[in-house]
């Protein structure tokens, strides 16, 4: 497997792993179809914010976008604007991969700390990667509230290294064989709107 910077011609295919990883939590389809804006990757995103594919056998199975801002002092924030896996590699270590290898990014472009709002049920998840829960937006769908978690990562502290130094040893490739992927990048990027993961 290969983490590389994701070109234009892949848009499509992020999208459709982005629905699929939202439908994976088992929501109504009804609302998969009110926050498919959200959930759409155009080609002048891709072209216009750092954004990473992991590549198995040429075709991409989960990805994630950042968003620089600028901060107080001259700094800059990052923004992980989507991490989504398709869903058969969900459990699989996939998701800390790509997430060690977002900080590792987001780091390397000059960013004091990462922040995003999370999808609820990935909440654990990034609680687990070291990131601290700092509020939340309320919002409705058909009626119902829905309160998303608003996290932070200190990226002066957090070393997004983990067991495995993050190269992703311990991860499972399709064939359950212990893999470790090759980190590439190529391409450019940077930008667009409000976060949502999981």
């Amino acid at each position: 497997m290969d983490i590389v910077r994701a070109t234009p011609d892949l848009a499509a295919a992020l999208t459709a792993i982005s629905l699929a990883a939202k439908r994976y939590w088992k929501y109504p389809e009804s609302w998969i179809v009110a926050w498919t804006p959200q959930l759409t990757i155009s080609r002048e995103y891709v072209a216009a914010s750092p954004t990473y594919a992991a590549v198995e056998e040429g075709a991409p199975v989960g990805f994630y976008a950042l968003v620089l801002w600028p901060a107080a002092a001259g700094k800059l924030r990052a923004q992980l604007d989507h991490l989504w896996l398709r869903p058969d590699w969900i459990g699989r270590g996939l998701g800390r991969v790509l997430f060690e290898h977002a900080v590792a990014t987001a780091r390397q472009l000059g960013a004091a700390d990462l922040f995003l709002e999370a999808e609820p049920n990935a909440e654990p998840f990034y609680r687990h990667m070291g990131a601290r829960r700092t509020g939340e937006r309320i919002g409705e769908i058909e009626g119902q509230p829905r309160v998303l978690p608003l996290m932070e990562l200190d990226l002066g502290s957090h070393g997004a290294q983990g067991g495995d130094g993050g190269q992703g040893r311990g991860f499972l490739d399709r064939r359950g064989t212990l893999g470790r992927p090759r980190l590439r990048r190529c391409g450019r990027g940077r930008r667009q709107a409000p976060a949502r993961h999981g």
